[in-house]
Order: structure tokens, then C-alpha cells, then sequence
């Protein structure tokens, strides 16, 4: 809980610095850099929330798969396919998280910004 009290201490911080800085380079950087941040506790969280068993088990599954499984197998072909590429480079839950949490700032900064 300390961490996600420190990210909004450091959001709140951010916000103020940039809102202060008249100087559009230095937004960019405090802004990037909160980013950043996000990203990495986002692609770095193990073993946190209420769903990550059920990813963490469906990755498991996905290990044993046939490529045409996994594109056959659900709904989500695109979810999959990045399990099935973070799985053959070896980075497993870290990179589906990472790559998700990539998405999801993204996003997040084009709404914000």
C-alpha cells in the first residue's frame, strides 16, 4: 500500500512541477518520467491483484500449447499472441505485464495530454 501512496505523492508533485514550469522541455521530462514510473510498477508487479492467478494459470496452459491452439483457442488472438511471444523470448508474466502496461500509459497519456 506504500508503493501506491508514494505514486500518487509523486503524481501530485509532478503535476504541480509541470503546472509551475513555464518551460516546455522540462514538462516534457517530468511528465515523461511519471510515466516511466507507471510502466515500470505496472511491468515489475508479481504476484499482486486479485486476478493474478488467473492469468498466472493461464500462461501456464499456454506454455504447453501448439501455436494454432493459441490462435484458436479464445476470443482474445491478440492477448494471446503477446503470452505466446513473452513465453518464446523468456520473459513469461513480467513481459505480458510490460507490454500491457506500455498499452495502457499510452493511452492514459493521450487522454491525460
Amino acid at each position: 500500500m506504500t508503493t501506491y501512496l508514494a505514486l500518487y505523492i509523486v503524481s501530485i508533485i509532478c503535476g504541480i512541477a509541470s503546472y509551475k514550469t513555464k518551460n516546455n522541455y522540462i514538462n516534457f521530462l517530468i511528465i515523461f518520467s511519471f510515466l516511466y514510473l507507471l510502466v515500470i510498477l505496472i511491468g515489475f508487479r508479481f504476484d499482486i491483484g486479485g486476478d493474478w492467478s488467473t492469468y498466472s494459470k493461464w500462461l501456464n496452459k499456454m506454455k504447453v500449447m501448439s501455436f494454432d491452439r493459441i490462435i484458436l483457442k479464445t476470443d482474445s488472438v491478440l492477448y494471446n499472441l503477446l503470452n505466446y511471444f513473452s513465453i518464446k523470448l523468456g520473459l513469461d508474466i513480467i513481459g505480458v505485464n510490460l507490454i500491457c502496461g506500455i498499452i495502457f500509459v499510452y493511452g492514459l497519456s493521450k487522454f491525460c495530454f
